[in-house]
């Protein structure tokens, strides 16, 4: 089989001798457009490649190595010693990917094992694109606002007050795509969406970025320079063990809290704080 996508500016095709079963939020972003940049070869193997390189990066869940300038990545499940995939970058600039055959239908169910193959925060970065950490709703005709925080923190919970008082829709439900066009930031669609399950292949228009807090009371304050960078970078995921990229992306997030509003808000779980939000959103138009 072999299958062409496109997830923001990135077109790659899949290919595998197997028939694959893609899950459901990746396949949303298949396209017709065949004129793909990479090729990423799927292998089933019931051995996977022993390390090789030097190890540049290693948590509980991949060890990433390098030779002669190519990356190979490991990957795990959380507390788990045996890879179940191997990503490995070819000399031509195609992927190639080992599957372990005896746990590929367990990979296969799952958004972020499926997606974590491809390395695709790497690509995207490639392209000048940041992957936020958020839940993403729509507001007004063309836009979107994002609710981010760190996981339990209520983003999906907001987004539900939205849809309740204000009919707005939630886009993706954990993690968004940002790009900037001439001058404008986006949100893209991305593959994966948490335990929200909501995920649209969409591009519209980012009005703002809300950093939430739980409080008792609700609370909007409007963040400038460290203030909003200390909050927006924890949640940008980024290969911060690589100098180079980690520095793009440093450049990337300035140039989205200077173009972008970003605000604090200190909230409960009621239409007050949708209120308070609104109208600090509606007072800067």
């Amino acid at each position: 089989m072999k299958r062409y996508y496109k997830i923001g500016d990135f077109r790659f095709a899949v290919e595998s001798e197997q028939e694959l079963q893609v899950p459901a939020h990746f396949s949303l972003f298949e396209t017709d457009d065949h004129n793909a940049e990479t090729i990423c070869e799927i292998q089933m193997t019931d051995k996977l490649p022993e390390i090789s390189g030097t190890i540049v990066h290693r948590t509980d869940d991949v060890i990433i190595s390098e030779e002669n300038g190519l990356e190979s990545r490991y990957l795990s499940l959380p507390g788990d010693d045996h890879p179940y995939a191997v990503y490995r970058e070819l000399e031509n600039g195609n992927i190639r990917i080992y599957l372990g055959a005896s746990g590929a239908d367990e990979i296969m169910k799952y958004d972020t094992t499926f997606t974590s193959l491809f390395a695709l925060e790497k690509r995207m970065w490639e392209k000048d694109c940041l992957i936020l950490h958020s839940c993403s709703v729509t507001y007004g005709a063309d836009e979107t606002i994002l609710f981010s925080a760190p996981s339990g923190t209520g983003k999906s919970t907001q987004g539900e007050q939205w849809k309740i008082y204000r009919g707005s829709r939630v886009v993706n439900g954990d993690k968004n795509l940002l790009t900037r066009k001439n001058g404008i930031w986006y949100i893209q669609g991305w593959p994966v969406c948490g335990s929200s399950e909501i995920c649209h292949n969409e591009e519209h228009r980012l009005r703002a970025i809300i950093m939430l807090e739980q409080a008792a009371e609700d609370c909007i304050t409007k963040l400038e320079g460290m203030k909003a960078y200390s909050k927006v970078y924890p949640e940008i995921t980024c290969n911060r063990w690589n100098r180079t990229r980690l520095i793009r992306t440093m450049d990337l997030i300035e140039s989205l809290i200077s173009e972008v509003p970003v605000y604090l808000l200190q909230c409960t779980i009621s239409e007050h704080a949708v209120d308070i939000l609104d109208r600090e959103l509606s007072a800067r138009e």
